[in-house]
Protein backbone atom coordinates (compact mmCIF):
# COMPACT_ATOMS: atom_id res chain seq x y z
CA UNK A 1 0.00 0.00 0.00
CA UNK A 2 1.11 3.31 -0.86
CA UNK A 3 1.50 6.03 1.93
CA UNK A 4 4.06 9.44 2.89
CA UNK A 5 6.59 8.86 5.71
CA UNK A 6 4.05 11.42 7.51
CA UNK A 7 1.67 8.01 8.01
CA UNK A 8 4.17 5.63 9.25
CA UNK A 9 5.32 8.93 11.76
CA UNK A 10 1.65 9.35 12.85
CA UNK A 11 0.35 5.95 13.31
CA UNK A 12 3.59 5.31 15.55
CA UNK A 13 2.37 6.33 18.81
CA UNK A 14 -1.19 4.98 18.91
CA UNK A 15 -0.11 1.51 17.73
CA UNK A 16 2.00 1.36 20.81
CA UNK A 17 -0.96 2.32 22.63
CA UNK A 18 -2.74 -0.57 21.27
CA UNK A 19 0.05 -2.68 21.74
CA UNK A 20 -0.20 -2.72 25.56
CA UNK A 21 -3.87 -3.62 25.21
CA UNK A 22 -5.32 -6.75 25.87
CA UNK A 23 -6.39 -8.27 21.93
CA UNK A 24 -7.33 -11.46 20.81
CA UNK A 25 -4.66 -13.79 19.31
CA UNK A 26 -5.54 -12.63 15.34
CA UNK A 27 -5.85 -8.78 16.40
CA UNK A 28 -2.88 -9.07 18.38
CA UNK A 29 -0.52 -10.57 15.69
CA UNK A 30 -1.66 -8.14 12.76
CA UNK A 31 -1.10 -5.17 15.16
CA UNK A 32 2.22 -6.21 16.03
CA UNK A 33 2.94 -7.14 12.57
CA UNK A 34 1.93 -3.51 10.91
CA UNK A 35 4.23 -2.21 14.34
CA UNK A 36 6.95 -4.26 13.42
CA UNK A 37 7.14 -2.45 10.21
CA UNK A 38 6.16 1.17 11.99
CA UNK A 39 9.20 0.55 14.10
CA UNK A 40 11.53 -0.34 10.84
CA UNK A 41 10.29 2.69 9.40
CA UNK A 42 10.99 5.35 11.81
CA UNK A 43 14.70 3.80 12.81
CA UNK A 44 14.57 5.27 9.17
CA UNK A 45 12.96 8.42 9.65
CA UNK A 46 15.04 8.69 12.82
CA UNK A 47 18.38 8.20 11.12
CA UNK A 48 17.73 10.81 8.34
CA UNK A 49 16.33 13.30 10.57
CA UNK A 50 19.68 13.48 12.42
CA UNK A 51 21.70 12.93 9.17
CA UNK A 52 19.51 16.42 8.83
CA UNK A 53 20.20 17.70 11.71
CA UNK A 54 24.09 17.24 11.07
CA UNK A 55 23.86 19.32 7.77
CA UNK A 56 22.30 22.40 10.03
CA UNK A 57 24.13 21.47 12.88
CA UNK A 58 25.28 24.60 15.53
CA UNK A 59 28.19 22.51 18.22
CA UNK A 60 27.26 23.72 21.51
CA UNK A 61 29.71 23.66 25.05
CA UNK A 62 29.16 20.70 26.01
CA UNK A 63 29.98 18.80 22.89
CA UNK A 64 26.00 18.22 22.02
CA UNK A 65 24.61 19.25 18.80
CA UNK A 66 21.41 21.50 17.72
CA UNK A 67 19.76 23.12 14.54
CA UNK A 68 21.70 26.48 14.12
CA UNK A 69 20.38 29.51 15.00
CA UNK A 70 18.82 30.84 12.05
CA UNK A 71 18.35 27.24 10.56
CA UNK A 72 15.96 26.59 12.36
CA UNK A 73 13.07 27.31 9.47
CA UNK A 74 15.28 25.55 6.56
CA UNK A 75 15.43 22.19 8.81
CA UNK A 76 11.82 21.96 9.31
CA UNK A 77 11.21 22.94 5.94
CA UNK A 78 13.40 19.77 4.75
CA UNK A 79 12.06 17.40 6.84
CA UNK A 80 8.58 18.21 6.43
CA UNK A 81 9.10 18.22 2.82
CA UNK A 82 11.06 14.64 3.33
CA UNK A 83 7.93 13.39 5.39
CA UNK A 84 5.82 13.64 2.44
CA UNK A 85 7.71 10.85 0.52
CA UNK A 86 6.03 8.25 -0.73
CA UNK A 87 6.65 5.24 0.22
CA UNK A 88 5.05 1.43 -0.90
CA UNK A 89 4.63 -1.04 2.58
CA UNK A 90 3.17 -4.27 2.67
CA UNK A 91 1.09 -5.39 5.49
CA UNK A 92 -2.02 -7.03 6.34
CA UNK A 93 -4.73 -4.18 7.30
CA UNK A 94 -6.56 -4.47 10.87
CA UNK A 95 -10.07 -4.11 11.18
CA UNK A 96 -12.05 -2.23 13.23
CA UNK A 97 -13.20 -5.55 15.18
CA UNK A 98 -9.62 -6.16 15.60
CA UNK A 99 -9.60 -3.37 17.75
CA UNK A 100 -13.11 -3.84 19.35
CA UNK A 101 -13.20 -3.26 23.41
CA UNK A 102 -10.27 -0.92 23.23
CA UNK A 103 -10.77 2.49 23.75
CA UNK A 104 -9.11 4.80 21.42
CA UNK A 105 -9.52 9.19 20.67
CA UNK A 106 -10.01 10.55 17.41
CA UNK A 107 -6.92 11.86 17.04
CA UNK A 108 -5.26 8.07 17.64
CA UNK A 109 -8.04 6.57 14.69
CA UNK A 110 -6.53 9.51 12.73
CA UNK A 111 -2.95 8.81 13.41
CA UNK A 112 -3.59 4.89 12.39
CA UNK A 113 -6.38 5.38 9.50
CA UNK A 114 -4.32 4.38 6.73
CA UNK A 115 -3.52 0.77 8.72
CA UNK A 116 -6.79 0.11 9.03
CA UNK A 117 -9.20 -1.79 6.88
CA UNK A 118 -11.78 0.65 4.71
CA UNK A 119 -15.47 -1.23 5.32
CA UNK A 120 -17.45 -1.63 2.07
CA UNK A 121 -20.46 0.50 2.22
Amino acid sequence: MKMKLVDIKNAEEPLKKIMNKELNIKAAYKVSKVLKIVNSEMTAIEQSRVKLVHKYQEKQEDGSIRVASGKEQQFMNEFVEFLQTDIDIDFVPISIDDLDGISLTPADMIGIDKFIAKEEE
